[in-house]
């Protein structure tokens, strides 16, 4: 909610990709044993690999800059930590996204 009173057009909960591998074969196969026998053989394998992507963790932040509040793409908390700020980096920490921009980008988050 709170994003949506900032942008109510913004999407954030795409992109939404699935992608599916799958990989499968069987065999059969039959040996006679004897006059009465006979060996029956059947083999199967079946491998499914699925990676999806999805915005429901969104990467947006909420930051304020000069009381304005204004959404951040790509900006994870994990990062913050990593270059040792506190969470309060989107709390007016910056006068404005240029400044918190130089900044990140001096890092090299």
């Amino acid at each position: 909610m709170e994003l949506l009173k900032i942008d109510r057009e913004a999407i954030f909960t795409g992109p939404d990709i699935t992608e599916n591998d799958l990989q499968m074969f069987g065999l059969t196969g039959e040996y006679q044993l004897a006059e009465r026998g006979e060996l029956h053989l059947k083999m199967y394998y079946r491998e499914n690999t699925t990676d999806s992507i999805n915005g429901d963790s969104s990467e947006f932040s909420l930051c304020t800059f000069g009381g304005t509040q204004t959404l951040i793409e790509g900006f994870e908390e994990d990062d913050i930590e990593d270059i040792g700020l506190d969470d309060a980096v989107c709390d007016n920490q910056f006068p404005s996204i240029d400044q918190l921009q130089d900044f990140l980008n001096d890092s090299a988050i």
